[in-house]
């Protein structure tokens, strides 16, 4: 519109807002990233379930009342994708299942 054309010719040093406003900070963020990462040294994938776990937990503990969902999730990632090596949930093939069975993965550790 013209009058909005005007008016940022008037005053260019005027701030717009950078986006939607965010439920954690910098830090708090960082702090959730760094727990995302320390996951796959104890042997877990990072999976959607698992981080919709841990940041509702996470903000629960933070006093935040917002229960992330789908949406933040992805703008989560989104912000941080070379950052974690996220994985999307596979279902293991039914010949798989059956063959895994305790036997075989006690000889895995027998060696």
């Amino acid at each position: 519109p013209e009058r909005t054309i005007r008016s940022r010719r008037q005053n260019p040093s005027q701030k717009f807002g950078d986006g939607r406003y965010r439920y954690l900070n910098k830090e708090q963020e960082d702090f959730l990233l760094s727990t995302f990462k320390l996951l796959p040294e104890y042997g877990f994938t990072i999976t959607a379930d698992v981080a919709f776990k841990l940041s509702n937990e996470y903000f629960k503990s933070i006093g935040l009342s917002f229960k992330p969902g789908r949406k933040w999730l992805m703008s989560f990632v989104s912000r941080h994708k070379t950052e974690i090596k996220w994985r999307k949930q596979q279902k293991l093939e039914q010949i798989r299942a059956k063959e895994f069975t305790q036997e075989r993965r006690k000889s895995w550790f027998a060696l």
